[in-house]
């Protein structure tokens, strides 16, 4: 592969004022992987269909099959942010994602107000919970769960929990029904030398309620891994953001970056790093694992 020198960037993911779909969700998840409508064109230079590229890519990321058979999946997600350079912000999230039979999700984090954050999907919807006093106060502490399922927390959360589907699942999610993939020439990549890659549009303005309407993905031709993806928001006209691809792993035959790194042209010199490891799958994560804590008062002793 091209050698790569590691960026860094901003996070993926905007606050909306639209509810998001769970069914959306459940799509965008679950390995659904009928091939998607609309894949036409032939790329110049390259003797293949966009299909044929496109399928590339998929047996690059571990195939179908080992996609179908991932039933649950936990890692670390650690995301730094900085700007002009300088770290501002360092925050490790632990993400559980269940994909079947029923799709939940649970990201859990502490805040700087060392308080723990859950962002969770369960069998009533989208909810973010936060606790009311500090973790480790006291020789006991005191909780009463504090549960918000509001409209504007609900947008939140969705949004935040589909952009780290919508990144472990690529290339698989581009699938969906109603996406139109071509072949768009070639890019030269922020930081892959001078040699341009070839390029994969993929257009989701027609994918139910989807953020994200509009990917461009650079190939390395070597291995037929991705270099960098360039996408956009619903409503926007450019393409200001980024996400470069590092260090490639896999686990049960699936394969992930486990660096990537986003930029924002809206935003200068902000940029934001992520780092998912301590990554496991299949280990069978209970369904209760999954459900919003209860507004109801409980004890916890300190170590």
């Amino acid at each position: 592969m091209v050698a790569k020198e590691r960026a860094s960037a901003e996070p993926i993911l905007k606050k909306g004022s639209i509810m998001r779909s769970l069914f959306l969700c459940l799509l965008l998840l679950l390995p659904n992987l009928g091939w998607a409508r609309g894949l036409r064109g032939n790329p110049p230079d390259l003797g293949m269909s966009v299909q044929e590229l496109f399928g590339k890519w998929l047996r690059a990321a571990g195939g179908e099959a080992s996609w179908k058979a991932l039933i649950d999946i936990k890692f670390d997600l650690t995301g730094t942010t900085k700007f002009a350079g300088l770290t501002v912000e360092k925050r490790v999230r632990h993400v559980h994602i269940k994909m079947q039979p029923r799709l939940r999700i649970k990201m859990e984090y502490v805040d700087n107000d060392n308080k723990r954050v859950i962002f969770g999907l369960d069998g009533e919807g989208w909810f973010k919970y936060k606790e009311d006093i500090p973790i480790g106060k006291g020789r006991w502490d005191w909780r009463k769960p504090d549960v918000y399922d509001d409209f504007k927390s609900q947008d939140e959360v969705s949004y935040e929990l589909k952009g780290i589907g919508f990144w472990l699942g690529i290339p698989f999610l581009l699938q969906q029904p109603g996406a139109r993939l071509r072949f768009a020439g070639f890019l030269k990549p922020l930081n892959d030398g001078d040699k341009p890659l070839p390029i994969i549009e993929v257009d989701l303005s027609d994918v139910g309620d989807w953020p994200i309407d509009m990917v461009i993905v650079a190939l390395d031709p070597n291995d037929w891994q991705p270099v960098e993806a360039r996408y956009r928001f619903r409503g926007e006209e450019n393409m200001p953001y980024t996400c470069v691809f590092f260090e490639f792993d896999q686990t049960l035959g699936v394969k992930y970056p486990k660096v990537r790194v986003f930029y924002d042209d809206t935003k200068g010199n902000a940029e934001r790093e992520e780092l998912m490891e301590n990554v496991v799958a299949n280990t069978w994560i209970h369904q209760d694992e999954f459900d919003r804590p209860k507004a109801q008062e409980h004890w916890r002793k300190r170590r």
